[in-house]
């Protein structure tokens, strides 16, 4: 029984002897990996930071307005603003400044009223650092600004990028505002425009006897309405040569020059260029043994 204790007390004290050095060998692994995280992270902010100096110098050409803002303590200042004095915005450049009801009220006086809340609710700091918790480093927005001195509103692009900052582990954020009022209106346009299309379109054809849709940057056209007044979806392939085969065959010999000409694409493209949106003109159209006095309605719009 002495040589069963004696083994049993060595494989007690060895069994606790192991458990002890498993606890080190534990804390330290734990602190390796914790080391080579918190490396490898802080190499990414540093890489992440560099990046973002980068894109910022490429981005201060393109903006109107440029916001830094350390989302983590829910500070902001103003880097930049083109052609207006900071002053007259109440704000001075590069300052820090931590009251979010400041920012709040800046964004009142600056923000179109039906944008403004949408707009808030969508940069506030907890908004911000839950979309990158959440993997989005990169967000744009587009509303609607006065500038101190404009006399009407704007529309602005905001493209917001978020990272950390290496020296401190905040998350920051980066936003650039830039003026796409052409842009946006020249978009609203171009809707108006396929609206009043569509509304021609719909209003025309039940009285008229032929109806096509043309596309001329692919040289083709579509039968909407033919001529015996059924509505149809006809593909032709080349625009041009399906018209003038109608102008040949039904159009009186003394104006299908002029059809010929009015009914090109190169004409055609014209119109839209020099914003010649409508066309009307007569001409005889072959009905049995007869000509018919008709009229030709050409709508024309530029959409992408």
């Amino acid at each position: 029984m002495s040589g069963h204790s004696k083994w049993h007390n060595i494989a007690v004290k060895k069994g606790k002897t192991d458990a002890a050095r498993g606890k080190i060998f534990t804390k330290i692994g734990r602190e390796i990996a914790i080391a080579v995280r918190d490396c490898t992270q802080e190499r990414f902010n540093r890489e992440r930071a560099l990046e973002e100096q980068h894109f910022g110098n490429g981005m201060r050409q393109k903006s109107n307005m440029i916001w830094k803002c350390n989302i983590s303590r829910a500070s902001w200042q103003l880097v930049f603003v083109r052609g207006v004095d900071p002053a007259r915005m109440g704000v001075s450049e590069n300052v820090w400044r931590n009251s979010e009801a400041d920012i709040s009220g800046l964004l009142r006086t600056l923000i179109h009223p039906e944008d403004y809340a949408g707009l808030v609710s969508r940069v506030r700091p907890e908004a911000v650092a839950e979309a990158y918790q959440c993997g989005r480093d990169e967000m744009e927005f587009e509303y609607r600004m006065r500038i101190p001195g404009d006399k009407a509103y704007s529309w602005y692009r905001q493209i917001t990028r978020v990272f950390r900052s290496p020296e401190t582990n905040d998350i920051m954020a980066d936003a650039y505002i830039i003026n796409i009022d052409a842009e946006k209106r020249a978009e609203m346009e171009r809707s108006e425009r396929r609206q009043v299309l569509q509304q021609t379109l719909t209003a025309l054809g039940g009285i008229f006897y032929g109806l096509y849709y043309v596309d001329l940057d692919k040289n083709t056209s579509y039968t909407v309405k033919s001529l015996g007044g059924d509505l149809v979806t006809q593909l032709h392939a080349s625009f041009e040569d399906t018209f003038s085969a109608f102008i040949d065959q039904r159009v009186h010999p003394d104006d299908r020059a002029r059809l010929h000409d009015l009914l090109s694409c190169y004409r055609l493209k014209r119109m839209i260029t020099e914003e010649k949106h409508f066309v009307r003109t007569g001409y005889r159209r072959k009905s049995g043994d007869q000509y018919r006095d008709s009229i030709l309605l050409i709508q024309a719009a530029r959409f992408e």
